[in-house]
């Protein structure tokens, strides 16, 4: 089996959430570099039902990575999810945007931070677990959220720029209206 491609050592790495990652992603030109043929598939991953592709440069000296797509596939093989980036590197900046990493609450949170928000709102308000439609409602607002704020400020803009409301501002008035309540 061939090693992954990666991009040049002296990238610096950035953990983001998934979000801000999709914004990069759409607000660059990796997809159209992807369909016009400059960026070539390095190497392919595909599973029962879904496919992770590294896309970059074939040079002289071996491939160098661009990005990391993942997608999901319907049983006919067809592409079923918009592709999903996974890790990107910004040539211009040198730095190598990953996902965060980890399976503690504090990661989730940085990860997918609509997911642990609508949770710890289940647990306030003592919805059951079952109850997906609270995550959906969540996870839809969230998203129409991220959408504007990476429309107006850009994908980076809109991970350092805190101007309204941000994953920790959000937690912190989830915790106090908790405290008010308990006690």
């Amino acid at each position: 089996m061939a090693t992954k491609p990666k991009p040049p050592n002296d990238a610096v790495v950035v953990y983001i959430d998934m979000w801000t990652l999709k914004c990069l992603l759409n607000r660059s030109d990796i997809l159209s570099r992807i369909a016009n043929g400059e960026l070539v598939p390095l190497r392919t991953e595909p599973s029962t039902s879904s496919v992770q592709v590294y896309y970059g440069y074939q040079t002289e000296s071996g491939p160098s990575l661009i990005t990391k797509l993942h997608w999901h596939l319907n049983p006919d093989g067809s592409q079923k999810s918009p592709k999903d980036p996974k890790q990107i590197y910004v040539e211009t900046h040198g730095i190598d945007y990953h996902p965060h990493k980890g399976g503690r609450w504090w990661n989730r949170l940085f990860r997918e931070p609509e997911t642990e928000i609508a949770r710890w709102w289940q647990d306030l308000w003592m919805v059951p677990k079952d109850n997906k439609e609270v995550l959906k409602h969540f996870r839809l607002a969230y998203g129409a959220w991220r959408k504007f704020k990476c429309a107006w400020f850009g994908p980076i803009a809109a991970h350092r720029r805190r101007l309204w409301i941000s994953a920790w501002r959000a937690v912190l008035a989830l915790r106090t209206i908790r405290a008010a309540i308990l006690s």
